[in-house]
């Protein structure tokens, strides 16, 4: 349930807008709620609607706006219960998460986003879900992080729900001064990334103090066409990763693959990754780029679990579980929302210190 008490739209010319929990979208008014949207199965259309990676599905609330980067202003809280809201936005980026406010307080909190296609999706979930004020005004001091990599950091298609790249929670850990531009795709090696032209989609956008975040190895140490060698095609690809962003006066970072949940009888995590990991932190070292040990941190959270207990990090599903999943799944690769939570704050642990 979502309360919207005396709840307030405040858009760029200050226009103060009151909206009732039913009021449905107008395109001539350019804002309200969606209560029936199509479930998408295209990561590269972005047309995923927020409403739809909770279950029940919940309505999605849109605001017509210009592209570019905005502050996001949300205020928090219920005179009539306590409240707990989750904020996700777009493709499942969870803007805020598991805010709580008493009963009778008021919480207001800011974040940065970037619209891409000229309109503003938000979906507000949790137990009593608590809104009173929306107030979005742009800002082009906002800096961009970007993400390159593969199914382990991607935006997921909200037909996949509650498959959960750790981009998606990536927001909820960031200063307000920066927006995510998530461009990791599922399948994706380094190799097929830049020829599938995405990192030059990316340099069209990158500008000076912009972030790079780079993770790529899961599918670049597959035996396939897209497949690359650790100390010749991986590296030399990183370096061109490396180079357009330096071009562009933008920090590329390096991340190393999350590891996989795969456990010896010891309760010791397998290095799934061979030499893709120490060939990453090579060229960070060889560039001087600031580079994120995420095999590491991630061996260190799945041990620290256990075999058993870090099964609840990924996605291990029972028939009909979730319903757009009929069937028993067992995947140790990716990522439920607790394990994108997880894996997500570890890389903002790192990534604090470059911002």
């Amino acid at each position: 349930m979502t309360l919207l008490e005396g709840f307030k739209l405040i858009r760029e010319n200050n226009n103060v807008v009151f909206l009732s929990p039913d009021a449905s979208f107008s395109p001539l008014k350019g804002y309200g709620f969606l209560f029936h949207t199509p479930i998408s199965n295209d990561e590269d259309k972005k047309d995923s609607y927020p409403g739809n990676y909770t279950l029940p599905f919940t309505p999605s609330f849109i605001i017509d706006v210009e592209n570019g980067h905005y502050d996001l202003e949300i205020t928090f809280g219920s005179d009539q219960f306590d409240s707990n809201t989750t904020v996700i936005a777009s493709a499942g980026q969870r803007l805020f998460h598991h805010i709580y406010v008493p009963k009778g307080q008021l919480r207001t909190m800011t974040t940065a986003i970037a619209i891409e296609n000229k309109e503003l999706r938000l979906a507000f979930v949790g137990m009593n879900a608590a809104i009173r004020t929306i107030k979005i005004t742009r800002n082009d001091r906002i800096r961009t992080i970007f993400l390159a990599g593969d199914s382990t950091v991607v935006d997921q298609a909200s037909s996949q729900f509650p498959f959960t790249g750790w981009g998606q929670f990536l927001p909820c850990f960031i200063s307000a001064k920066y927006a995510i531009s998530n461009h990791a795709r599922s399948g994706r090696s380094t190799k097929s990334f830049i020829e599938e032209q995405r990192l030059a989609f990316i340099e069209k956008s990158l500008k000076a103090n912009d972030l790079l975040v780079i993770q790529f190895g899961h599918n670049d140490e597959k035996d396939n066409e897209g497949g690359t060698e650790p100390y010749t095609t991986f590296s030399d690809n990183l370096e061109l990763f490396i180079q357009s962003a330096r071009k562009h006066h933008a920090i590329p970072i390096l991340v190393s693959p999350v590891h996989r949940r795969k456990f010896d009888q010891n309760g010791y995590i397998i290095n799934t990754h061979g030499d893709y990991i120490v060939a990453m932190k090579q060229i960070a070292r060889k560039n001087q780029v600031p580079f994120i040990d995420l095999s590491e941190k991630s061996k260190f959270l799945f041990e620290k679990l256990g075999p058993h207990l870090s099964k609840n990090l990924f996605m291990w599903l029972e028939p009909s579980e979730f319903g757009n999943h009929p069937d028993r799944i067992i995947d140790d690769t990716h990522f439920s929302e607790l394990g994108a939570f997880s894996i997500a704050k570890l890389v903002a642990e790192d990534l604090h210190k470059e911002l």
